[in-house]
């Protein structure tokens, strides 16, 4: 994920990495990338939106898990409306189609 690199966000790919680990460190990581995806949407999701189906990924494998508190989930819910009402639906389709079964 080029841009999350650029951010230093790079060992954030998946909820099975180190984070795992810690369930506090998690939140504070995942309150940061929601921060980056407001602040710096076009670094985080990449050239031509490359970095889409990782991110509803991460999205999807840490809502509704201890990962995420409160503050994060309705950062990332508000995410995902304002991605579902700005994006063009065939590439939020192209994404979520990318999605592993557990993710779904």
């Amino acid at each position: 994920m080029p841009g999350l690199r650029v951010l230093g966000l790079n060992t954030i790919y998946s909820p099975t990495t180190w984070c795992n680990t810690d369930a506090t460190e998690c939140r504070v990581i995942y309150n940061q990338l929601c921060r980056f995806i407001v602040l710096y949407p076009d670094l985080v999701f990449g050239e031509n939106y490359c970095n889409l189906p990782k991110l509803l990924g991460i999205f999807a494998s840490v809502l509704g898990t201890e990962l995420v508190d409160e503050e994060v989930t309705k950062a990332m819910a508000a995410i995902l409306k304002r991605m579902a009402e700005t994006f063009p639906p065939e590439l939020m389709q192209q994404a979520a189609s990318r999605l592993n079964d557990a993710e779904r």
